[in-house]
């Protein structure tokens, strides 16, 4: 049970935090309702109720050193500062934090100065989850989002056939939300969700290796995103399924080396 605290005497109740990514529902949307509902019972114990609220974005280590680019989820949203979100985010697992009350603020203390006091604070957010699973804010979400980063840059719509089946649909929508058509080039940023009848049984953003512009193509622009990408982080950072687009030698990183590979494939013709 997590307990807040303040150099502030006078600050005192429940908040939530939960994450600003609204790329689907569970994540922000749901996540508030519970948070709402959890807060609610908690005031039902008389604690004051301060809101859902969403997290801070960055990292420590980003917000230490300007210099150090941002980081991002693969749908593009910055990543939230508290681990306990973030972490579970990055595994398509929605996370909230609960903090009951200030243990800084002596009003505050009353409601958790004892086993019974707690257990009825436990129970306040027992009993909301509950609620929640009831009301559908908390379901086993199938399709959650992945990544896939092993298609050859050019590929068609038409040519890419991994998911097809029967009784199966899958859609392929662009970055600006557009539905590709058949012969439309796979790009960075590309969404593929696969549904069997109106249920959508998986989902998947592409990566095209050399194309964190996300135009299909590998050309300056891509390799003008990387440089700006290294030499000024702070305002050019390049986050998610772009910065996996851009990490063209794979190791995990957006180096020199990857501008030089994509800068010998425009002038040399060099494979990517």
């Amino acid at each position: 049970m997590h307990i807040n605290s303040s150099t502030n005497a006078t600050a005192r109740g429940a908040e939530v935090f939960i994450t600003r990514d609204t790329y689907e529902d569970r994540y922000n949307k749901y996540c508030k309702l519970l948070g709402d509902l959890i807060l609610g019972k908690l005031a039902g114990l008389g604690i004051t109720n301060r809101g859902t609220k969403n997290s801070p974005v960055g990292n420590t280590t980003s917000d230490k050193d300007p210099n150090i680019p941002r980081e991002y989820y693969y749908d593009d949203f910055e990543v939230d500062y508290y681990g306990m979100i973030r972490y579970p985010r990055k595994l398509n697992i929605p996370g909230i934090i609960v903090e009951h009350c200030f243990i800084s603020n002596s009003e505050d203390v009353k409601f958790i100065n004892s086993p019974a006091k707690l257990q009825a604070v436990a129970k306040a957010d027992a009993d909301a989850i509950l609620e929640a699973i009831n009301k559908g804010y908390i379901v086993k979400k199938p399709g959650s989002l992945s990544m896939i980063s092993d298609i050859k840059l050019g590929t068609k719509v038409s040519e890419y056939t991994k998911f097809n089946g029967d009784g199966k649909t899958v859609v392929f929508i662009d970055k600006d939300n557009k539905q590709l058509g058949v012969n439309d080039i796979l790009k960075t940023g590309t969404k593929i969700v696969v549904k069997e009848g109106d249920v959508v049984k998986e989902q998947h953003i592409i990566a095209i290796k050399g194309d964190p512009s996300a135009d299909g193509k590998i050309t300056a622009s891509d390799y003008v995103l990387i440089k700006n990408h290294i030499m000024t982080p702070a305002t050019h950072s390049i986050g998610g399924v772009y910065a996996k687009a851009a990490d063209v030698n794979g190791d995990g990183k957006i180096t020199a080396s990857d501008y030089v590979l994509i800068k010998n494939h425009i002038m040399n013709g060099t494979a990517i």
